[in-house]
């Protein structure tokens, strides 16, 4: 009876958790609450495996949410400032690199073990995006109003630089299924660009300078080409989604107590459908976003062929 009682505690203490916490506004997702330890940067393996950093401080641990929503400890001591705005991202055959304080952070998978992988002037409030289509890791950072963009090999040698003058604070970069980048930023300038790798030309798809938009936490795309990002946009925080032309702006979700950071992959369902993940960390959550399951027509129609025997079955037994 005692075991019982507190396993109603903690599923009780799970749900207040999840009511204090996200608040859902698409019916085209269902909301699961991971796990409720502090996090901030995140990201998801090609498995459903999510990981995350879990402070600002060089003792801050690397950690992985399993499919059974088991919490592993790969590294205890992540060895560099990852900011509460930085990102995590896979490349390089399955290592993980996170944007650090002055470095790239990589952490070799599947032990977690850290080291630097570049060092120079790149901020823990950029993004990173890695690009598998070039085979290579790339980073965005900012100075002043200015935005830069770096890509580096698996060996940790610059490839290509761009420099983007009067747009400032880049929080955010991914990588999309044609090889070019997405980027956002919330100071000067605030906006969601399509870069293209090849020329560096940026291309303005969501025009957020008329608007408030502070702080931004990242951004992704999904398989269709839809964009989410994360952000204090016109005061409500939250979740947001737009088309790959940048239009249709939704809120997907909303946070009236935390931020969010973002990542998108795997659902941890194992249907191979793709959901949002987040981190909440001033609530302590780790929540994901799975899409709703859509009937297959032929269900439909098995199923309404099912409804109309039972009708005819009942108008039998009342006739007779």
């Amino acid at each position: 009876m005692k075991q019982i009682f507190i396993a109603g505690l903690i599923s009780l203490s799970l749900a207040t958790s999840a009511q204090a916490g996200l608040v859902l506004h698409d019916s085209g997702y269902e909301h699961f609450l991971r796990s409720n330890f502090q996090a901030f940067p995140i990201a998801v393996d090609s498995s459903g495996l999510i990981h995350v950093v879990t402070s600002t401080s060089t003792s801050a641990d690397l950690r992985r949410v399993n499919l059974n929503n088991s919490v592993t400890t790969l590294n205890s001591s992540v060895g560099a400032i990852i900011g509460i705005n930085a990102d995590l991202e896979f490349g390089f055959g399955g290592d993980l690199f996170a944007n650090a304080q002055g470095a790239i952070r990589r952490f070799s998978m599947p032990g977690g073990a850290g080291s630097n992988f570049v060092t120079g002037s790149m901020s823990h409030t950029g993004g990173l995006a890695y690009d598998p289509i070039s085979g290579l890791l790339w980073v965005t950072y900012g100075v002043g109003n200015d935005t830069f963009i770096e890509s580096y090999n698996s060996s940790g040698t610059m490839i290509d630089f761009f420099s983007y003058v009067g747009v400032g604070s880049p929080n955010g970069l991914t990588a999309d299924s044609s090889g070019d980048l997405l980027l956002i930023n919330y100071d000067e300038n605030a906006g969601i660009r399509r870069i293209d790798t090849g020329t560096g030309t940026a291309q303005l798809l969501t025009d957020f300078s008329s608007s408030t938009l502070s702080p931004v936490n990242g951004i992704v795309t999904d398989n269709a080409g839809d964009i989410f990002f994360t952000g204090d946009l016109n005061g409500g925080t939250g979740v947001y989604r737009v088309d790959s032309t940048g239009s249709n702006l939704n809120l997907i979700a909303s946070n009236p107590i935390s931020g969010f950071n973002i990542a998108i992959g795997p659902s941890g369902d194992g249907s191979g459908t793709q959901s949002i993940y987040l981190t909440s960390p001033h609530v302590h959550e780790i929540n994901e976003l799975r899409p709703v399951a859509v009937p297959e027509p032929s269900s439909i129609v098995l199923l309404g062929v099912g409804g109309i025997a039972l009708v005819a079955a009942g108008w039998r037994r009342k006739r007779q």
